[in-house]
This record gives C-alpha cells, sequence and structure tokens, in this order.
C-alpha cells in the first residue's frame, strides 16, 4: 500500500498534468484565432495590391486624357497664333503654348512612372494570390489538425482527472480534509518535492524530523510555505 508521501508525489503529477492540459485547452482557439487573422491578413493584403493596381490604371488613365486635351489646346493656340496682328499677341500665344508643352512634358513622365508602378504592381498580384493559396491551404490544415489535437487534450484531460479522483480516494480520512483544503485554495501548487531538505516551493529547508518524517511516508507540510511536502 503507497505510504502518504508516495501519494502526494503521484498526486501532484496528476495535479500538475492537469494544470498544463487545462492551460494547453485554453490556448488552442486563441492559436487557431491566430492563424484565421493571418489568412485575413493575406486576403487583405490581395485585395489591397488589387486596389492600388486599379487606381494605378485609373490614373495613368486619366493622365493620358488630360494629355491628350493639352495636345489639342496647344494645336489650338498655334492655330490661333496664326491670326495674331500684333506682337504682345505672338508673345502671349508663344507664353501659353510653352507653358502647355511643360505641362505635356511633366504628363509624360507622371505617365511613364504610372506605367511602371503598373508593371511593378501586376508582377506582384500572382506572388499575393500564391501567398492567400498557400495560407489557405496551411490554415485548413491547421485547423483540421487542431480539431484532433483539441479532442486529444479533452481525452486526456478527463483520464487525469479520473486518475487524480481514484488516486485521491487512497488518501487516509486524518489527510484529506486537509489535503482538500491546500489544493482547492492552490491547485497543484499546494504540494512541492523535498530535497536535500529544502522545499522546492519555497526554497526554505525544514528540520531534520520533518525529513526524517518524509523518509516514513508520513503527511508533511513545508514549515514555511505550508505546502504539502514529498521525497
Amino acid at each position: 500500500m503507497a505510504t502518504p508521501a508516495e501519494l502526494m508525489r503521484e498526486l501532484h503529477r496528476l495535479l500538475q498534468l492537469i494544470r498544463d492540459l487545462q492551460e494547453k485547452i485554453a490556448e488552442a482557439p486563441r492559436q487557431l484565432a491566430a492563424e484565421r487573422a493571418r489568412l485575413t491578413r493575406a486576403e487583405t493584403r490581395l485585395k489591397e495590391g488589387q486596389e492600388r493596381l486599379k487606381v494605378l490604371k485609373v490614373r495613368v488613365h486619366e493622365d493620358e486624357t488630360t494629355l491628350k486635351g493639352l495636345h489639342q489646346q496647344i494645336k489650338k493656340y498655334e492655330k490661333q497664333r496664326e491670326s495674331a496682328t500684333t506682337k504682345k499677341e505672338l508673345d502671349a500665344f508663344d507664353h501659353e503654348i510653352e507653358h502647355t508643352r511643360q505641362r505635356c512634358s511633366e504628363l509624360e513622365d507622371q505617365i511613364l512612372q504610372g506605367l511602371s508602378d503598373i508593371d511593378e504592381q501586376t508582377a506582384m498580384i500572382p506572388v499575393l494570390e500564391r501567398e492567400l493559396a498557400d495560407t489557405r491551404r496551411e490554415v485548413a490544415a491547421y485547423e483540421l489538425e487542431a480539431e484532433d489535437y483539441l479532442q486529444r487534450l479533452q481525452r486526456e484531460l478527463s483520464q487525469a482527472r479520473a486518475d487524480l479522483k481514484s488516486t485521491e480516494e487512497l488518501l487516509s480520512d486524518d489527510i484529506r480534509p486537509e489535503y482538500r483544503r491546500l489544493v482547492n485554495a492552490r491547485g497543484a501548487d499546494a504540494l512541492a518535492r523535498m530535497v536535500e531538505r529544502v522545499c522546492q516551493g519555497c526554497l526554505v529547508q525544514e528540520t531534520r524530523q520533518k525529513s526524517y518524517d518524509l523518509e516514513m511516508g508520513r503527511f508533511v507540510t513545508c514549515a514555511n510555505c505550508g505546502r504539502i511536502l514529498y521525497p
């Protein structure tokens, strides 16, 4: 028959296992949410890339339309200049023509840059599409694995709780109330190993008598932190 100290060692292992399993189960939805957020970010990047490409094309089209109108304006000024009768009128038309030609030059540079941006952004779309497709596959696989993983954790938790209950039933009636009080208050932290007379919960050295009592398999608590000790 197991001594109280031996039972405490097993109870501590089970309590720690239950705590670890509960933490993993609680973390699983957060990890799944993080994976789904990663998918959302990939979808957003593709959508933003497509929108940027659309904006660039619209901007270049508008600039090309404006440039065409400016060329027509230059022709209009040149025709009107032919009918000018004074130097002042000639100078005014020359000024307008020069100014409009400068605007045309600036627009041509802007259009060239826009076309370059379109080419660059067009090349990015397949990259973003592949990234999204890869992310979708990865998240779908993760969801399947996460479901299996969570079910396994739940099974392990149920088994650990059953093992804990059956082990607790082995405690004697004089020990069980104190054990239950401490575990209800502190969970797995209600117990600790004692190594070379030192409580591993608070790192305070115990008396030789407590060490002897523990070696004899008796129920012992730490004088400093109150944890149930086992060798």
